[in-house]
Parts: structure tokens; C-alpha cells; sequence
């Protein structure tokens, strides 16, 4: 039984323990370690739950609940050192502002960015989505859409709670095989981050624009082409894609692969000075990749507009299933011919049904929107969305070196070509890069990338693994290399991309388990689910 001090710091209502001192955590930690216990921590929880919470996690609704979830709201502070530009922060601060914070403490004003930004300074790499926490993010190696800067780059110091209960601190060095290269990406599994030094720059505003174009197939010759290579022959007047991610400061594209479609959302921006920022006129802007649209005479709210979106792909995504369970229900065997008639009238207009349904909001002939802000609010690009639970999505973004990127989409093309529907779906491709990391178990460790986010509606009538089993599987056939990022949905543990071929891609995953070992003895913070991903 936890000692009282312990249990009064559980909340019933969303079933986490919320110490508010290094000793609670020490104290939580060296329970474990004597009960053979797990302990684990809840940040934003944006990853999936298996890789955030203890085991079965969700039917643990009582304080007496064998294992231990910890939430670090109370870990919220901040210190500006003004000689070295340093901040450093508790590892419960989110980066901006969490919508589902159980614990009700983030707000639009407390978040990191906010206040570094008011310090006058910058971190020059930030996410599409701001919610999570510090010590989450860093976590599982995870990146906002940049080549050139890296967020990864800013931490220099790391202080936890070890497997044993103890304190222990992490300073940035040269040295390779310094343990803080294990910490900065740690899965959570060598201890509990209490604090993380974040090394900044000074003050810029990000500057950009946003604009749909086509793919650019060898039969299409327009002025909406991608100005860069990116499907059919390559172009030589024209840079690589490889050259476009490495050489934008902060660069998206949203790829729809859907074959009578094949258009690319491209997302760019650059940072400016402050003698930049002063020769703009008016409001700064900020131009969402769903942008409010005009359906029919009425001009309709953004969250309008996304809500029917969000409808529209969902129900084309699943027909006819709910079209035949619905006309079943209705009606049975009776009128089955007149029913079959209208679901073979839908199949035949559905290409042209689904490019009206995009061309709401993403057209080659809509005009290039433009956009300022400052840095943190600017490239926060997917938040609206994810904060109003627009999109019921899954994940899986496989991080794949930067000199297979052009054989990469080639690939990917071929496939969709060959697959049709079964492969493209009726959802988006992400496409971004991110910097080479020194950190052990980063996805970019050792080689810039370029990263492939598959988007899948979590309710769809495939199951999401089911779906993602062969994009792993066609990279894994093609011999293109590929890490996917930790927090998203992975490769089956035990299949052909699972835990000997992670194995495989991360050269310093044996010195990681060894230090894994060393720091946790006793397993505390190692899931059967890490277990399994990890060959443990």
C-alpha cells in the first residue's frame, strides 16, 4: 500500500497521481522498485497510449491500482539566465497550451513559447502542434518541420529521477558517447525528466506562404507545378526535393495521392528580422492549411468548414459499408436492385465527387495566401484542428534518410498507381524533414530526413495497422531504410520491420539498453510494451 502522503496526491477523476516535489517522485519510484511495479508519466499523451501509460493502464481506475501514472502539472517552472541565453524549465511546462490537460493548469499565457517569447527570445524549430509537454516531446526524438534547425539542437541539459529514486543531472558535451545523448531520447525508460535547458537565439518573426499545386505528372504543363522534383521524370531546371526540404527554413507538404487528383499543399517560411517585421503593414496573419471557405452563397466559419470536411472524408472514406448497413437496416432484401443501382452511380461519380469536396479548400487556382507572426504562433500549423478534435486520426511517420528521397516518392507513386483506392484512401500524406540528431535513438540519428506521416481515420472500417502493414512492408521490400517515429503507431513487434529490424537502424540501441539497465535496475520504468518494441 502507498504511504498516505502519496495516495492524498490522486486525482479519481482521471486516475493519475500529480506530485509536486522531486521527494513525491523519488518516493513513488523506490515503491515500485520494492513492489516490482512500473511507473510511468503522462504528458500531452499525444503518442499512443501503450507507449505513454503502464500496462492496461485504462482499467486502472482506483488509487490502489497496482502501477503508477504520474501527470507533472506541478513541474511548471521557468528560469531565464540572461549570461548564456539558457532557459530552464520544469518537464511538466507544455510547449504552448493543452485543450485536454486533465489537470486544467495549461493556459494560452503559461506554455514555454509564450514566455520565451515575451522574454524577447527564440527557439528556432517548433511542432505543427504545441500541446505537448516539454520532457514529452523531447522523448521520442520528435521535430517541428525544419532541415535547417533543429529542436534537438537547443537542449543542453537534462535533470531526472532515476530507476533508483536518485537525482541525476545531463550536460550537452562534444563527446558522442556522453550519456545525455541517451537521455535527450529516452522513451521515458531511463528515468523521470524533472527539468530540461533549452540553449535560445534572439528574437525573429517567421514569415511565408501557403498554396496548393499540382504533383507533376510528364503530362501535365502548367504554372501550378511544384517548382521542385517531385513525381514524374526528373526535371533538371528544377530543384530536388532532397534540395527543397534541406535548403527552406521550415517547409510541409501535404501530398493527395488519390490518382485522378495528385495535388500538393506546400507549406513554406523563413524567419525574418525585426527590420523585416517593422516595413509590414497591419495585423499579422496567419493563413491555416484549411482555410475558411465559401460553400455556395454563404461564407462559412472555419470550424464549420472543417467540421463538414471531416464528414465529407469520413463518409467517402468508409462507402459503401455504412451505405450497405444503413439501406440493410432500412430496408433489407427488399428494393436491393434500386440500392445497388444508386451505390454503382456513386462509384462512377465518386473521382469527380471527391476533387469538388478538396476544391473547397485546397485548389491550384486558389490564390497563394501569405502570412507573418511570431515564431512560435506562425508554424503551429495543424493546432486549430487538433485542439477541436476535428480529425479522428492515426498515425504512423517513418523517417527515412535524405539522400532516398526522390526513390522514395517513386515508390510510393508506383504503388498507389497499382493499388488504387486501397493504398491512397481518401486522406493526406505529410511530407517534412528534420535535422541529423547526435541523440541515440532519434529517428534522424546521424543523417538528415525526410519524414512521411500517413494519416488514417482511427474509425475507418480498416483498422490502422491493418492499413500502415504495407507502407512498412513496401519500404522494407524496396530496401528503403526507414525509423518510425516512437510515438506513433509502429511496426508489429514481431514482423519483419518490428524489433530486430529497429535493431538494425539504430546502431547505438544496444549502448542505450545497456545504459537502460544500469539506470533502471529494477525495470521500473519498462513496459511490456517497450519491452517488445525493443527486443528487451
Amino acid at each position: 500500500m502507498l504511504p498516505q502522503q502519496l495516495l492524498d496526491l490522486y486525482q479519481p477523476q482521471n486516475h493519475l497521481f500529480h506530485p509536486t516535489t522531486e521527494a513525491h517522485i523519488s518516493a513513488f519510484v523506490r515503491y515500485a522498485a520494492e513492489n516490482k511495479l512500473n511507473v510511468r508519466v503522462r504528458g500531452a499523451a499525444l503518442s499512443v497510449p501503450q507507449a505513454v501509460f503502464t500496462n492496461g493502464f485504462k482499467t486502472n481506475t482506483d488509487a490502489s491500482a497496482p502501477d503508477i501514472n504520474l501527470q507533472l502539472d506541478q513541474f511548471r517552472s521557468i528560469h531565464f539566465d540572461d549570461s548564456t541565453l539558457e532557459v530552464t524549465v520544469g518537464a511538466g511546462i507544455n510547449l504552448y497550451y493543452d485543450p485536454f490537460d486533465p489537470a486544467h493548469v495549461s493556459s494560452e499565457t503559461n506554455g514555454l513559447f509564450p514566455q520565451v517569447a515575451a522574454k524577447g527570445w527564440v527557439l528556432p524549430n517548433v511542432p505543427a502542434v504545441a500541446h505537448q509537454t516539454i520532457a514529452g516531446f523531447i522523448a521520442t526524438g520528435s521535430e517541428g518541420a525544419s532541415v535547417p534547425a533543429s529542436f534537438g539542437d537547443q537542449v543542453v541539459g537534462i535533470r531526472l529521477i532515476d530507476g533508483n529514486g536518485n537525482p541525476q543531472n545531463f550536460r550537452r558535451s562534444d563527446d558522442p558517447t556522453n550519456p545525455f545523448f541517451a537521455v535527450g531520447t529516452s522513451l521515458g525508460l531511463l528515468g523521470i525528466v524533472v527539468s530540461v535547458t533549452l540553449k535560445c537565439l534572439p528574437y525573429l518573426d517567421n514569415a511565408g506562404h501557403h498554396s496548393t499545386m499540382i504533383a507533376g505528372y510528364e503530362d501535365v504543363t502548367s504554372q501550378y507545378q511544384t517548382p521542385f522534383n517531385f513525381l514524374g521524370p526528373v526535371d533538371a531546371a528544377k530543384p530536388s526535393l532532397a534540395d527543397m526540404l534541406t535548403n527552406t527554413p521550415h517547409v510541409r507538404l501535404l501530398w493527395w495521392p488519390y490518382n485522378e487528383l495528385q495535388w500538393v499543399v506546400n507549406w513554406r517560411a523563413a524567419p525574418m528580422s525585426k527590420a523585416d517585421a517593422a516595413v509590414k503593414t497591419g495585423i499579422k496573419a496567419y493563413a491555416p492549411p484549411f482555410p475558411v471557405v465559401t460553400i455556395g452563397p454563404f461564407h462559412t466559419p472555419r470550424l464549420w468548414a472543417q467540421w463538414i470536411a471531416e464528414k465529407g472524408f469520413w463518409l467517402i472514406n468508409n462507402w459503401p459499408n455504412w451505405y450497405d448497413k444503413l439501406t440493410a437496416r432500412l430496408f433489407g432484401n427488399r428494393l436491393a436492385a434500386l440500392w445497388n443501382g444508386l451505390r454503382k452511380l456513386v462509384d462512377d461519380l465518386f473521382p469527380t465527387v471527391y476533387t469538388k469536396l478538396l476544391s473547397l479548400y485546397f485548389s491550384p487556382k486558389k490564390p497563394q495566401q501569405q502570412f507573418w507572426d511570431v515564431w512560435w504562433s506562425a508554424l503551429r500549423v495543424d493546432s486549430f484542428e487538433f485542439s477541436n478534435k476535428l480529425f479522428n486520426l492515426d498515425y504512423t511517420e517513418l523517417w527515412v534518410p535524405m539522400t532516398d528521397a526522390q526513390r522514395l516518392i517513386a515508390v510510393m507513386e508506383t504503388h498507389y498507381k497499382q493499388k488504387g483506392f486501397a493504398a491512397t484512401e481518401v486522406y493526406t500524406v505529410e511530407i517534412s524533414g528534420a535535422k541529423a540528431s547526435p541523440f541515440w535513438l532519434s529517428p534522424a540519428y546521424k543523417h538528415d530526413v525526410i519524414r512521411i506521416n500517413f494519416l488514417h481515420f482511427a474509425n475507418s472500417a480498416v483498422k490502422s495497422a491493418d492499413y500502415y502493414q504495407q507502407f512498412w512492408q513496401l519500404l522494407y521490400d524496396n530496401q528503403i531504410p526507414f525509423r518510425p517515429h516512437w510515438g506513433k503507431l509502429l511496426p508489429l513487434a514481431n514482423g519483419r520491420t518490428g524489433a530486430p529490424y529497429l535493431a538494425e537502424q539504430y546502431p547505438k540501441l544496444a549502448d542505450f539498453n545497456e545504459l537502460r539497465a544500469s539506470m533502471d535496475p529494477h525495470n521500473v520504468f519498462l513496459t511490456s510494451y517497450w519491452k517488445l518494441h525493443l527486443g528487451i
